[in-house]
């Protein structure tokens, strides 16, 4: 008798905890998304399907995807891991959290930091008016810099944005909230050379100094803020600001961990 999987089972299978499924602080997109992660695992806790693979086969669009996978991350439900390889972003290593109260402290230092909103330094999530979308990001009525929806609900992205698209060392945010960020930008008459500039730059520091971990959303370092100005004028002073924001953020990591430690 054979032992290979056969009918619904021969592509894989994976556990799915009743717990989330009961949850009604989830809406059903996530737990869709919760299950489709749980049917890679096996009989783990990983998962690394990409993110295009998977709004391919839930048939859901890109920002439908992002927008209930921050439930799951806001919960504790799941946590991403970064794979990198050659020092560049590859893939996302999913885990599902046997102890999603734990991680939920986390997830809120770490993963869930800058998905609802975009790219934040701060935890706390309702004091970010810098996230707040201005006129000028709103969708505008045509132009050289706007996008068009295709039939599959996928957008056309101006090459120029493409560019730095594929520049930026860490595309976690949503790709729509980045083009805003970018088409923005170019609306207040800043040059493609100056943002591709930045971006280069950025990625060029993040790689040098090992910040992998501290990289800003897209939307962040583009955002009103205006971080990528920053890549424009001396690195030295630049890397002073950096680290020590990157020392900031590592002991606010600490305190967490510590606190998570110590309810758990």
């Amino acid at each position: 008798m054979s032992d290979k999987l056969q009918g619904v089972m021969e592509n894989g299978y994976g556990l799915i905890a009743k717990k989330v499924m009961k949850d009604k602080k989830l809406d059903i997109e996530a737990k869709a998304i919760y299950a489709y992660l749980a049917s890679y695992t096996g009989g783990g806790i990983t998962a690394y399907p990409s993110v295009s693979l998977i709004i391919s086969d839930l048939n859901i669009s890109e920002n439908r995807y992002y927008k209930y996978r921050k439930q799951l991350l806001k919960e504790g439900y799941i946590s991403i891991k970064k794979n990198r390889k050659d020092g560049k972003r590859d893939n996302n290593i999913y885990v599902l959290n046997p102890d999603p109260k734990k991680q939920h402290l986390q997830n809120e230092g770490i993963e869930f930091e800058g998905i609802e909103f975009e790219g934040t330094n701060k935890n706390n999530l309702n004091n970010n008016s810098s996230n707040r979308p201005s006129p000028k990001d709103d969708d505008p009525p045509g132009d050289e810099f706007s996008i068009k929806k295709q039939d599959n609900g996928m957008y056309d992205y101006p090459e120029d944005f493409e560019k730095i698209w594929s520049a930026y060392p860490d595309n976690n945010c949503t790709k729509k909230a980045a083009w805003r960020k970018w088409a923005a930008r170019r609306r207040d008459g800043i040059s493609q050379d100056k943002l591709l500039k930045a971006a280069k730059g950025y990625a060029q520091y993040i790689k040098k100094e090992n910040q992998q971990d501290y990289v800003k959303y897209f939307s962040t370092f583009f955002g009103p803020d205006e971080w990528w100005k920053q890549y424009l004028k001396d690195q030295k002073e630049h890397k002073k600001k950096m680290d020590e924001i990157a020392r900031k953020k590592k002991e606010q990591l600490k305190k967490q961990i510590a606190r998570a430690e110590k309810l758990g």
